[in-house]
């Protein structure tokens, strides 16, 4: 017997998927009709875990850099 998955039970959770359902279909379209390209990012240069990871002052620093965040309080 199939029971229905619990996230489609709670309308809010099913609207979220739906649309993650949605972009997922769509990204893998636009990649087959080669319209975008994925590459691979070595993680040393990931610029989100600057965000959202616990990082070593080295990557941190370097990560910055990237950003163009030397210096915030500098003029432009």
């Amino acid at each position: 017997m199939a029971r229905a998955r619990p996230d489609l039970q709670d309308p809010v959770q099913h609207d979220r998927i739906k649309n993650v359902e949605v972009d997922r279909f769509f990204i893998r379209e636009k990649l087959e009709e080669n319209i975008i390209a994925v590459s691979h990012i070595h993680f040393d240069d990931q610029l989100a875990d600057i965000l959202t990871k616990v990082i070593s002052n080295k990557i941190f620093f370097s990560l910055i850099g990237k950003l163009g965040m030397l210096n915030i309080y500098a003029q432009t």
